[in-house]
């Protein structure tokens, strides 16, 4: 019996997929409960990286 690519990687990729849709529902819902809301989140930004600093550490 011979495996292709398609038996070897759907079962990870759907799991993968299924563990992503439960953290964006866990975060939208944390979105919806805090006080300042889902649009405030969309529009928050990161820190940027200090110059010279390339990497985290």
């Amino acid at each position: 019996m011979s495996l292709n690519a398609y038996e070897l990687s759907a079962g990870l990729f759907v799991r993968g997929l299924t563990h992503l849709k439960t953290q964006l529902m866990k975060a939208e819902a944390h979105a919806a409960a805090s006080v300042s809301g889902e649009a405030a989140l969309l529009d928050a930004q990161l820190a940027e990286i200090a110059p010279g600093d390339d990497e985290l550490s």
